[in-house]
């Protein structure tokens, strides 16, 4: 989705919904978890506009290893299905994995991605600006 198109989504009042990372007693990820709450959501959602963002800053992103965000973005993509748009959290401590992460849910079929400050070192202002710049520069789709 085009970012143009994602923000008139929003203005119609679509609701975000950012999803738990359900996890096995293990702490694997539980996908067969993750597939029941996704395709639960879009069923609940009854028509209303709803937009899903897995591993967002409060779907335990943190808890997750690289392979395990990509498998999780990847699974919502796949059993959203075009139904609904999927915009995943890809916020990293710095720039260049959150750009890495954003392009890759881009690749995957996300419809924009959720991207919060780096967290770790907070630049100033001028290196807040170009750290969201130099993502959106990079993307075709909404952030």
């Amino acid at each position: 989705m085009n970012p143009t198109k994602l923000r008139e989504f929003f203005m119609k009042g679509a609701v975000m919904r950012v999803q738990l990372t359900p996890f096995k007693e293990n702490e694997d990820v539980d996908y067969d978890g993750l597939r029941e709450n996704t395709a639960f959501l879009i069923k609940e959602s009854k028509g209303e506009p709803l937009v899903l963002t897995p591993v967002g800053s409060t779907g335990e992103k943190y808890a997750v290893t690289d392979e395990e965000w990509k498998r999780i973005v990847k699974t919502v993509i796949d059993v959203a299905n075009g139904k609904v748009p999927v915009v995943p959290g890809a916020s990293h401590s710095g720039t260049r994995v959150a750009l890495e992460r954003a392009k890759y849910a881009q690749d995957a079929g996300a419809d924009g991605v959720m991207i919060v400050l780096p967290y770790y070192h907070v630049p100033e202002e001028e290196g807040l600006y170009l750290h969201y710049k130099r993502i959106a520069d990079a993307l075709d789709i909404g952030f």
